[in-house]
């Protein structure tokens, strides 16, 4: 039980990791940040995954060769180098939506949890 545990919290963390960076936008030109952003992420990867993440080092050599202002270029081999990673290989994907509630703030601040009860 542990094992899947493990390997659910890996899923979820690189789950989020892929949609921070998919979903992040890019400037007219690529910030060091992103590069380096990038390049943790895709070192994490080649870590964490060895064999399974055989392209990683391909990753690696394109984007030392970008140029800095090759916008569609970095966003492109992101997408690409995240989106092969080996933990999002799977057939189904549960998506949770659900509408945060936000108590009365005199309630909260006294620690009032009644509130939840009566809605």
């Amino acid at each position: 039980m542990m094992v899947e545990s493990n390997h659910l919290m890996n899923v979820l963390r690189t789950v989020l990791i892929v949609v921070l960076f998919v979903a992040a936008n890019v400037s007219a030109q690529i910030s060091d940040h992103n590069i380096k952003s990038l390049r943790l992420a895709i070192n994490d990867l080649i870590a964490t995954h060895g064999a399974k993440y055989p392209q990683g080092r391909e990753y690696l050599a394109r984007l030392d060769a970008l140029e800095p202002t090759a916008t569609k270029q970095f966003e492109a081999l992101r997408r690409e180098a995240l989106l092969a990673n080996p933990a999002l290989n799977f057939e189904k994907l549960l998506v949770v939506r659900r509408k945060h509630v936000k108590p009365p703030e005199k309630k909260w601040k006294e620690g009032n949890w009644a509130w939840l009860t009566h809605q």
